[in-house]
């Protein structure tokens, strides 16, 4: 409740520039509708972000790309 951090820490987007993940939190909570604005606003960027670093990485082939996708997902499990 009090973790004043952004929701992924050096993330440059509009939701982790200008609200904590206690703020977050507390939009979910309460059912805001800015919540989901936010959150969509951060996964928009994310992916952005991994899809065009995933083509510089792999030249842009639809297999590389799925392996790359796999290895974030372990990552990401892993991290869980």
């Amino acid at each position: 409740r009090a973790d004043k951090g952004p929701l992924v820490q050096g993330c440059s987007c509009l939701a982790c520039r200008s609200h904590s993940r206690a703020h977050l939190q507390l939009l979910l909570h309460t059912h805001e509708m800015l919540a989901s604005v936010l959150l969509e606003l951060h996964n928009t960027h994310w992916w952005w972000g991994f899809l065009g670093q995933s083509r510089g990485d792999t030249g842009g082939t639809a297999a590389a790309i799925h392996r790359l996708l796999q290895s974030a997902a372990a990552g990401n499990a892993a991290a869980t």
